[in-house]
């Protein structure tokens, strides 16, 4: 199974950031850069809705916000908001919600006729044009970087413009994350991610005993990679009842 979120990115710096968020119950606003922050909330709380907090949070800040989502690592959305409003959408597979059935003679068809082709490259993503993201960016941000990462395709060393399509949409989030200068690690840490890391710090490791030894190994090892991640997120500002994401201890550090 794979990842489904939202996040937030905001065309301004921490401060305002946190300023317009203090009804927020829980989550994290992060800064990425001199004039953009990244916001994760934990969308399970009971008054998270994405669009009023975008919308809200674009007219609060003055900013322009980019929310980013996530569905089931199959596509992803972003969607520029402005004044309220949204603006532009970006989505990396236009085609991931087309039925596909059989028709009478076993041929694989979309609903409007057209003959399914499992080789065929696909419908390239819609909405990429870089002009849109790139105010979100560091000033050094490259148009074409953006472009290409845009693409939702691997970049090739060889031939950047042939890579093979994408295997998840947060890989996709993250390339667009590293081409704006960035860290891609945003892209792979919904609220979940941070909550844990902020309270395996303060909570004493549990005790693997009884547990298979399989599952066993897996959960230590989880508590260890994100403990050695803390280091890329001790800049996170708490929000509601968020707790704070301490640095690893050096033992911690260590960790490979």
């Amino acid at each position: 199974m794979g990842l489904s979120y939202e996040q937030f990115l905001v065309a301004a710096p921490l401060g305002p950031v946190v300023a317009a968020l203090t009804a927020v119950r829980r989550g994290y606003a992060i800064p990425v850069g001199r004039r953009t922050s990244a916001v994760i909330l934990d969308e399970h709380a009971h008054d998270y809705k994405v669009d009023s907090i975008a919308s809200r949070l674009s007219r609060d800040v003055e900013a322009d916000v980019c929310v980013a989502s996530v569905s089931d690592s199959d596509v992803l959305w972003l969607t520029v908001v402005r004044d309220g409003t949204p603006v532009h959408e970006y989505c990396s597979a236009p085609d991931h919600d087309r039925k596909i059935t059989k028709d009478a003679f076993g041929v694989l068809r979309y609903e409007d006729g057209t003959r399914f082709d499992p080789e065929a490259p696909g419908t390239p993503p819609s909405g990429a044009d870089p002009a849109w993201f790139l105010p979100f960016g560091v000033p050094e941000a490259s148009p074409h970087t953006v472009a290409q990462a845009l693409t939702a395709r691997e970049s090739d060393p060889a031939d950047p413009g042939a890579g093979k399509p994408h295997a998840s949409a947060e890989g996709v989030y993250g390339d667009v994350l590293a081409a704006l200068g960035f860290p891609r690690g945003i892209a792979f840490t919904p609220f979940a991610e941070l909550d844990a890391m902020a309270r395996e710090a303060v909570e004493p490791e549990p005790s693997y005993e009884g547990l298979p030894e399989t599952f066993a190994i897996a959960q230590r090892r989880n508590r260890e990679h994100r403990a050695a991640r803390r280091a890329d997120f001790t800049s996170a500002y708490p929000l509601g009842d968020a707790l704070p994401i301490p640095p690893p201890t050096p033992s911690e550090s260590t960790i490979t």
